[in-house]
């Protein structure tokens, strides 16, 4: 939102008022909206940085004391509130469908111990991805599968070295597990598309860590497609 209105404020603030509102880069206040901010004390902050992109609304700072958060709004990190549709929480949200997607094919799997194995792997590493984001530290080594990310990626890019079969093209006659690790990998992609557009800005590019760790996420899937073509996990 470029222009801040009053009535878009007195909506936000609901129930009550934060102490202070940060307005991004080119975000503009309407004469009615200052008086009102002025009447309500509230102190507005300017600010850049990962909240400057994309047209985002306005981020609340809570301080101590503050009044409670409106339903439409949750916490980014600290005191800092966003509106639920910002990028980082889609993301957040997309990791909390795959880990779901990820347990029910476990389940699925049943007696393939192997497959079972390799599957928990791919869900502590998007269980460390979302912890890390939202505490903003650093991953991890990626490993899965006995496997680095360097190796994960070799192996997905050349099947025929690794497992003597050339790439697998996903086709409705193939075995039902076959086709769930390749909607699988299509679920790990959708995460990746979600970082690319939380932390990616133009040529700036803030966890780098985490975007490497889905890409690789998505080539361990992938070896799994492979390792089950050639009957490893019987």
């Amino acid at each position: 939102m470029k222009v801040i209105t009053e009535a878009y404020l007195r909506s936000t603030f609901r129930p009550g008022a934060p102490e202070s509102i940060a307005l991004e880069t080119g975000q503009i206040l309407t004469p009615a909206a200052t008086q009102y901010l002025k009447e309500m004390r509230v102190t507005v902050k300017r600010t850049t940085g990962e909240h400057a992109q994309n047209g985002r609304r306005p981020v609340e700072s809570l301080g101590t004391g503050a009044a409670k958060k409106a339903e439409h709004m949750t916490q980014l990190h600290g005191h800092t509130l966003v509106v639920k549709d910002h990028p980082r929480i889609l993301l957040r949200g997309l990791l909390d469908h795959l880990q779901a997607e990820i347990i029910l094919l476990q389940k699925l799997a049943g007696k393939k111990a192997a497959l079972v194995a390799d599957l928990a792997d791919v869900l502590d590493l998007s269980r460390n991805i979302l912890k890390s984001e939202v505490l903003n530290v650093p991953l991890e080594k990626v490993e899965m599968m006995s496997c680095n990310e360097a190796e994960l990626r070799d192996r997905s890019h050349h099947p025929q070295r690794h497992f003597g079969i050339g790439h697998v093209l996903p086709d409705h006659r193939m075995d039902r597990m076959l086709l769930e690790l390749n909607l699988l990998r299509t679920e790990v992609r959708k995460v990746e598309l979600a970082a690319v557009t939380a932390f990616v800005h133009g040529a700036r590019v803030e966890r780098p860590d985490l975007l490497l760790a889905l890409n690789r996420m998505s080539s361990a899937v992938y070896v799994m497609m492979l390792k089950w073509q050639t009957g490893a996990y019987q």
